[in-house]
């Protein structure tokens, strides 16, 4: 028991900020937040045969995030990751004594926003699926912010209709899609010059000729996010 509790702390929260401070927590502290609601422990349950690429928002797991829970604890939790097929976040954890990995799922109904080097993500209702789900603030203003829900699919493989051997093997596709939020109402776009400049009808004008006047390719995700830091400053 007691090296299961000291592996939960080396692995995962190594400190609780509170609004004014930074304190140390002890490993029974850690394991009774753990199992208090913030998720559970699963084995190996990404392994994956014959699908390229992964699952999750980043490539590695070489991550330090700071998640903020609703009773506004902040956990600062290595190796942690967006499952993009579940919108969960997981902390990947290998045993150096057994060398077996596991996974920590945490609850996301007891988590208010995370960060992830600059990344930062915070609860929406999405109006696509009427469901609330982490979206990424790629621009944050008074005005207006603009929002990115990522998921992935699946390609399926490629099968020679002759030998029915398979040719290339199903793979995770990325996908991104583009929400404004303004006045606690969230809005789908598509990133095209004619949908971002419909966006902001008072100001439709200007945005067009920044747009324009700085060779600015909405499709381009740093393109976009300069369009809404412009508007905001309208």
């Amino acid at each position: 028991m007691k090296k299961h509790i000291l592996f939960l702390l080396s692995i995962l929260c190594a400190t609780i900020v509170s609004a004014q401070n930074i304190t140390n927590t002890t490993s029974a502290d850690v394991l009774s937040d753990i199992h208090n609601g913030l998720g559970r422990y699963v084995n190996n349950p990404n392994k994956q045969v014959d699908i390229d690429g992964n699952k999750y928002l980043y490539d590695n797991w070489n991550t330090v995030g700071e998640m903020h829970s609703l009773t506004g604890e902040v956990f600062r939790v290595k190796n942690l990751n967006l499952n993009l097929k579940t919108n969960q976040f997981e902390a990947q954890i290998k045993d150096e004594t057994t060398k077996t990995e596991k996974v920590f799922i945490f609850d996301s109904k007891n988590i208010a926003s995370v960060k992830i080097f600059n990344d930062n993500f915070v609860k929406y209702k999405n109006p696509k699926t009427n469901k609330t789900c982490f979206m990424e603030e790629l621009a944050v203003a008074d005005k207006v912010k603009i929002l990115k829900y990522s998921s992935v699919r699946i390609k399926d493989a490629t099968v020679n209709p002759l030998t029915q051997q398979i040719e290339t093997n199903a793979k995770y596709l990325k996908d991104g899609n583009y929400f404004k939020a303004q006045d606690n109402i969230v809005t789908a776009f598509k990133p095209k010059k004619k949908s971002v400049v419909t966006l902001f009808p008072n100001k439709s004008s200007e945005v067009s000729d920044y747009i324009k006047g700085n060779n600015l390719n909405v499709k381009d995700e740093n393109d976009l996010v300069k369009v809404f830091n412009y508007y905001n400053t309208l």
